[in-house]
């Protein structure tokens, strides 16, 4: 687990556009082929490959929500593989998976959110990190300038990673939702997700859990030394002594 950034964020969502471009470009085509073919040949033949070509894109379809449940499914070892617009793929299904009306924002001018969530009627927006080393305070300072301006009742960052005590402290000034790696496998893991760490490292054990909300806990450091605090946190601010 080397401490670096994920790089290339922007030039993933590139890719993510030109792939949905290329999809677009694919049907336009498949459907003037279609009328061309129909036209020379109205014939049985024409019907044929008409249909044949039908099947192409029906199994085309199929596959692409294939890889889409696979990456639904993928656990923490694989989501440390992903790029960052992989990674906000990822918690786009996630969050439709779970009720919520999921949108990706644009490349550019997305006011720092990455993922605006909408579910009865509240609005969530959410920046997702797919770093390596802890989130800093840039990354609450970015979603609560985006909670204003998205006018959202709820604001999250969520990582792979960690969050640094700065970040920590400003989220629970501004009532932003963190999920760090330990919260993001608990959810992954009550989501069936596949390979995950081991048990171990999950720190699964009874006295890891918040008894106020059942989230897992995890430790920090406070001015008064290490303890161990809901993952909800500032949501949930149930603590207990590190031991």
């Amino acid at each position: 687990y080397n401490a670096r950034p994920q790089t290339g964020k922007r030039s993933g969502r590139s890719a993510r556009q030109g792939g949905w471009g290329g999809l677009l470009m694919g049907l336009i085509g498949m459907g003037c082929v279609i009328g061309i073919t129909l036209l020379v040949r109205p014939d049985a033949v024409g019907w044929v490959s008409v249909g044949s070509l039908l099947a192409v894109g029906f199994l085309s379809c199929i596959r692409r929500e294939a890889a889409e449940k696979k990456l639904l499914k993928s656990g923490i070892n694989e989501i440390d593989k992903l790029t960052g617009e992989g990674f906000e793929r990822f918690l786009a299904l996630y969050f439709k998976a779970q009720g919520y009306n999921a949108k990706i924002t644009p490349e550019f001018g997305d006011f720092g959110a990455d993922l605006i969530l909408v579910k009865d009627g509240a609005t969530t927006i959410v920046q997702a990190k797919r770093w390596e080393n802890a989130v800093g305070i840039e990354a609450v300072q970015q979603i609560v300038a985006a909670k204003a301006y998205y006018k959202a009742e709820r604001a999250m960052v969520v990582t792979n990673s960690a969050f640094t005590p700065a970040a920590i402290k400003l989220a629970e000034v501004n009532r932003v939702e963190l999920w760090e790696r330990s919260a993001l496998i608990e959810r992954l893991s009550e989501a069936s997700a596949a390979d995950l760490l081991p048990a171990s490292d999950v720190r699964s054990a009874p006295d890891r859990t918040c008894l106020e909300c059942g989230r897992l806990l995890v430790e920090r450091t406070g001015p008064t030394g290490r303890f161990r605090g809901c993952s909800g946190f500032p949501l949930c601010t149930y603590t207990s002594d590190a031991h």
